[in-house]
């Protein structure tokens, strides 16, 4: 009997350790992907969720003094645009920004004109349908955002977020 192992035993013992070490590395890699993979949804839902609260704080009322409403509901509805990927949302962000700022131009004239802004036709004659409207609209920003119904989009989500 020969006391020398077989060549085949000796080669998977040579090659042991480096399997291990391939093993160790390609997991390492899977786990390093996984992880950017989330921090990249992570700062995306975090856009999302600030480019909603602004386009839903824009639209909560009219200040029809404050020339610039117009600009900056338009620069927050491409902000959604460019960030949101459900088509209802999209839609939602659309319908809500055209009536408002119909509305807005016309209490705006009316305003210019020493009318009543509120008695304005173009504002008077849709200004029932705009809480509707930005009621479907941060419906379905919570849905993509995975905000539960009820919550606000702009409330901070942590006790650190209150102190900054």
């Amino acid at each position: 009997m020969s006391s020398a192992v077989p060549l085949w035993v000796a080669v998977v013992i040579g090659l042991g350790p480096t399997v291990v070490a391939v093993v160790a590395l390609v997991t390492a890699e899977l786990r390093d992907r996984r992880r950017l993979k989330h921090e990249r949804e992570m700062q995306l839902n975090d856009a999302r969720r600030e480019a909603y609260a602004n386009l839903s704080k824009l639209t909560k009322g009219m200040k029809i003094e404050n020339l610039e409403a117009v600009p900056e509901v338009r620069e927050a509805h491409a902000q959604v645009e460019i960030l949101g990927g459900n088509p209802k949302l999209l839609d939602a962000a659309g319908t809500l920004v055209r009536v408002w700022t119909g509305a807005w131009e016309s209490a705006r004239n009316a305003y210019e004109e020493g009318a009543s802004p509120w008695d304005a036709p173009g504002y008077k004659n849709v200004a029932p349908l705009l809480v509707g409207l930005r009621a479907a609209f941060l419906d379905r920003a919570r849905e993509e955002i995975g905000v539960k119904e009820g919550k606000a989009l702009d409330q901070p989500r942590s006790t650190r977020e209150l102190s900054e």
